[in-house]
């Protein structure tokens, strides 16, 4: 993102940082933002194309902006992105009120990036939800999580871990006579003839 680069709206802008981020293999999120309405609440006087909606936003590299104090005891080890990265762009309606215009910017990272390293991330991770439909689905039936995560990497070019299918997993109810009849509706769909093996309480197995 280039200092003058302008924006006609902000939609155009959040675009613009998902076309940035994908071809460069970085990801910002919103440290702050100021909308328009309230800019003018706080005495901003000057004219502002209110469909631009946002009046400032600042961008932070995941791996930078603000710190946060724990209130953990340290019993418990946790993980964080945030490893003082500098870089950032913010961005302010213009002077002419038409646009969102960077302001300015520092694009040096403080830390390894690669395409690997990316797609590694949990937003990258992050399926859509028709997807995570189906996998509730296969997951009812028990379905072998390596060779649903090889599915589900076959099928969206995105990359899944294993615990990712069992967050999934986490949320699951148990499976209604409805349910079953759906998922064996979806695997006869996608795989052909299945039999389906069951209990009344449960489903535990597939084979085909």
């Amino acid at each position: 993102m280039k200092v003058g680069e302008k924006f006609s709206t902000f939609e155009e802008l959040e675009d613009a940082v998902k076309a940035y981020s994908d071809e460069n293999y970085v990801q910002y999120y919103k440290r702050e933002s100021r909308a328009v309405a309230a800019a003018k609440r706080k005495g901003i006087k000057r004219y502002i194309n209110e469909n631009i909606l946002v009046y400032q936003v600042h961008y932070h590299c995941i791996k930078g902006g603000r710190t946060f104090k724990t209130r953990s005891r340290g019993e418990r080890e946790t993980k964080t992105f945030v490893d003082g990265c500098p870089a950032y762009f913010k961005c302010c309606v213009s002077a002419d009120g038409e646009h969102l215009e960077v302001m300015s910017s520092h694009t040096e990272h403080n830390h390894p990036i690669s395409q690997a390293i990316y797609e590694q991330l949990p937003k990258q991770r992050a399926l859509p939800e028709a997807v995570k439909v189906e996998v509730r689905q296969l997951m009812q039936l028990k379905a072998n999580k390596k060779l649903l995560k090889q599915k589900i990497q076959q099928d969206t070019g995105k990359v899944v871990l294993l615990k990712d299918l069992s967050n999934l997993a986490s949320s699951l109810k148990p499976a209604t006579r409805n349910d079953l009849d759906q998922t064996v509706h979806l695997l006869q769909k996608d795989y052909g003839k299945f039999h389906v093996h069951c209990t009344p309480s449960v489903v535990t197995q597939y084979v085909c």
